[in-house]
Order: C-alpha cells, then sequence, then structure tokens
C-alpha cells in the first residue's frame, strides 16, 4: 500500500459507513477504462455516486496531473476527492471553503476601490485588493470544473489558472512577482526596497478585468450587470 496508509484507510471507513463499496489501490481490472492507465489511492462507489480518491503529501508540489484526473473524471461522471496528509490543512480548507467567493458585482466593485487607492498613491493595499480580485475568480473556475486544490496559495493558484487554460499564453508573464509581493506584504514583510509600481498594479487590475469577461463567457461566473439591465 502507498504512503499514509492509516490516512486512506479513515477515509475508506468514513465511505464504507456512508454506504460505498470500497476499494483500496484498486488494480487495473477494478479500474474503469478511463483509468487503465493512471494508479490511484481509492475508489468509491454507491447508486448515487463514483469517487476517486487521491492522497497529497504536504510537501509534494502543486501537480498538473491531479487537475488532469480531476477533469478526466468529470468527464466521465466521476469526481476527485484529493485529501491532503495534513489534516491541520484540511481543516483549515474546509474553513475557506465554507465563505462564498466573491460574485461578479464584488469582484468589479474590488477592482474599482483598488483603481482609486492606486491613484491616491496607495499602490500596496491595492495590490492586495487586486489579487483578491484575482483569486475570486479562479476559484469561480475551480469551482466551475469541480477541481479542489491541495493548497490555495498563490502559486498553486496560478498554476491551476494556467493549466485550466483560463490564463492565456503570457498574461502569466507578470504575476509571478505580484505573487510574490503579495505573500510578503500578508505576511508582515517590508516591501520598501522591493520594485513594484502603480503601473504594474494598474496593469493588474486590467487584466483581471478582462478575466471577468472571459470567466463570464466560459460560463463561470455570472453576469450579473446584463441582468439587472434586462
Amino acid at each position: 500500500m502507498r504512503p499514509y496508509t492509516r490516512l486512506i484507510s479513515d477515509f475508506a471507513s468514513q465511505y464504507e459507513s456512508k454506504g460505498y463499496d470500497v476499494i483500496l489501490n484498486p488494480g487495473k481490472n477494478e479500474l474503469p477504462d478511463f483509468l487503465k492507465d493512471h494508479e490511484v489511492d481509492m475508489i468509491a462507489k454507491n447508486q448515487h455516486e463514483s469517487v476517486i480518491v487521491e492522497v497529497k503529501k504536504p510537501d509534494e508540489p502543486a501537480s498538473g496531473s491531479l487537475i488532469g484526473l480531476a477533469r478526466l473524471a468529470k468527464e466521465n461522471g466521476w469526481r476527485l476527492q484529493v485529501i491532503s496528509a495534513s489534516s491541520r490543512a484540511d481543516d483549515e480548507r474546509e474553513s475557506v471553503a465554507a465563505v462564498p467567493l466573491l460574485s461578479q458585482r464584488e469582484v468589479e466593485d474590488t477592482l474599482s476601490q483598488a483603481e482609486i487607492l492606486t491613484q491616491q498613491g496607495f499602490v500596496a493595499p491595492a495590490m492586495i485588493m487586486a489579487w483578491t480580485a484575482f483569486e475570486a475568480l479562479v476559484g469561480h473556475v475551480l469551482k466551475g470544473e469541480e477541481v479542489a486544490l491541495d493548497s490555495y496559495s498563490p502559486a498553486t493558484i496560478l498554476e491551476a489558472a494556467q493549466r485550466l487554460d483560463f490564463l492565456q499564453p503570457g498574461e502569466r508573464a507578470g504575476l509571478g512577482q505580484l505573487a510574490f509581493l503579495r505573500n510578503a506584504m500578508v505576511h508582515g514583510r517590508s516591501t520598501s526596497k522591493l520594485s513594484y509600481s502603480d503601473d504594474e498594479v494598474l496593469a493588474l487590475i486590467g487584466l483581471v478585468r478582462k478575466l471577468v469577461k472571459r470567466a463570464i463567457g466560459n460560463g463561470y461566473l455570472r453576469d450579473e450587470e446584463n441582468q439587472l439591465a434586462s
């Protein structure tokens, strides 16, 4: 059996207590055709749904293969659940997931406030607000694709947005540095010697506004403004 045997066994017991048929470390002959080329930690089925369960270690980097597996599962009527070997991380993630994502109107309001702050010279808080709006949009994309991340760090969110084709080639170019600045700011680090400008923040605001339209066009976000006008 793979690492973290006890953890996956506990999850197996939870599924079994809810009436699921569970197979730990299923062999190829126990997997559906679309999973024949994959190794998974567990599958669980009942009359209502079929679930793939994968364990992700705390020190394991974000993996595009899990996102690909989630999409493959969804396309075939299954669901992927990724569980972290860190129960503390699970608790934090569940707490965050219980809070609703910003709506389209709230995203727009956040960007407008960020723009005003930038014009007034408050670049750092403006950048945090713009990044908040960006993360909200990616959250809607993840929800629409039924993808749950093990970590919601800026780096993981950026990777997920790119692998889900929400960010086009070139759009991620300046976001890595801004993600670094965001981390430094929210963790109380001094950014006085770091290089960033109001133009960079305004560019982020512009990009997020473009992504709002993309999210609406792809059905990830409800177009509240047009609904109110109609």
